[in-house]
């Protein structure tokens, strides 16, 4: 009797000996100040000089269980005056990658985001494949939202979800992600089921990583399903991605496609190229991108394409800081055909029939922009 008690008292307290988690601080500071200059059909000679910030405080913590499973708390706070205090990513890490994958469980990107394959991309700001760049220095560089972030941020927006993540098999790897609902909250949101006009997702990325002598190469691809909006958008979008590099130099890109479903529609029919070509050596890093974007951007004919070229270097001064430049040019083209009614063209009426005349949203620019980066 008193053994037995011996022997659980001895299991209880080897069960409690791993630590629990202590949440480390990390995160970085990005400023950057641009010049750049554009023309568009609405307004002539659109030069501006604009500054940049962007902030993130990270807390992050670990502990291993006696049993080999390991859990991670990762939380991480916008800093920057517009957004401070509010929370980008707030998940948990449940698993063990060595033998059976892990469960990322909370608010973060999906698995199609997770596993992307980009070419080399460099800029002062670190965010070369996003249009954005250049939309915060050049006026009315898109005329709305869709082009501006589609290739880099499709999957990307953090939303309350559940996924599995394979461990690495000889270099391939893969997860697979659920989210019941497009509404971001701790509280359980709002489903198909109460909600008509809610969507859910399921969404698969996979991709390869692996070395052939010095050579290395990285190869993705990815599926996402979107679905349960009734009338509003249901979607499919597909991405593939490739980058080797050698010796320094480095190339490769990223494609990705998304087909609006919904009867009659195609809204959300986007598309997005990217490619470059990069050089690092020592502190050194510089690379030359291409960005690509054509969207759909409503129900009426035609389309917006986006087309940026940058070249970006950066230049790492050691303990975690980084300062860089970069040169960029777009060039927008509005082909979308906008309908005219006119009061002789009213349901019932007589006279011509309704006028379409092209969007007047074309816009050319250049911009440069230098920066620092602290990493801590």
């Amino acid at each position: 009797m008193n053994h037995r008690c011996c022997v659980f008292a001895f299991s209880g307290a080897d069960a409690q000996a791993a630590e629990k988690v202590k949440l480390g601080l990390g995160g970085f500071a990005i400023w950057a100040a641009g010049i750049s200059d554009s023309e568009s059909d609405m307004h002539k000679n659109q030069g501006s000089i604009n500054m940049h910030t962007d902030s993130e405080v990270y807390f992050r913590g670990n502990t291993t269980l006696d049993n080999g499973i390991r859990v991670d708390v990762i939380v991480q706070l916008e800093a920057d005056q517009v957004n401070a205090g509010i929370i980008d990513e707030s998940y948990l890490k449940v698993g063990n990658m060595k033998q059976w994958g892990e469960f990322r469980l909370g608010s973060t990107k999906s698995a199609h985001f997770l596993f992307r394959a980009f070419g080399p991309h460099v800029s002062a700001i670190s965010n070369a494949t996003n249009h954005q760049q250049s939309a915060q220095f050049v006026p009315s560089t898109t005329p709305l939202k869709g082009p501006a972030t589609f290739l880099s941020h499709e999957g990307g927006a953090d939303r309350m979800l559940a996924m599995y993540v394979t461990p690495n098999l000889n270099g391939f790897q893969g997860g697979i992600s659920y989210t019941p609902s497009q509404t971001n909250t701790d509280d359980p949101p709002k489903t198909k089921g109460m909600d008509a006009t809610e969507a859910n997702n399921v969404s698969m990325g996979a991709n390869y990583k692996g070395k052939f002598g010095d050579a290395s190469i990285g190869i993705s691809g990815g599926y996402t399903t979107v679905g349960g909006r009734g009338n509003n958008a249901e979607y499919n979008t597909v991405q593939a991605g490739m980058n080797v590099s050698f010796a320094g130099f480095s190339i490769g890109g990223h494609w990705a496609e998304r087909s609006d479903d919904t009867a009659m529609s195609k809204v959300d029919d986007r598309e997005g190229w990217m490619a470059g070509v990069g050089y690092k050596t020592g502190p050194w890093n510089v690379a030359l991108t291409w960005l690509n974007t054509t969207d759909d951007v409503s129900a009426n004919p035609g389309e917006v394409e986006h087309n940026q070229y940058s070249l970006g270097m950066t230049y790492s001064l050691g303990a975690g800081v980084l300062v860089g430049a970069s040169i960029f040019t777009i060039d927008l083209q509005d082909e979308t055909m906008v309908t005219d009614l006119g009061a002789d063209d009213a349901v019932g009426g007589e006279g011509e029939n309704a006028d379409t005349t092209t969007g007047g949203n074309d816009n050319e620019g250049w911009g440069m922009l230098a920066g620092i980066r602290v990493n801590f």
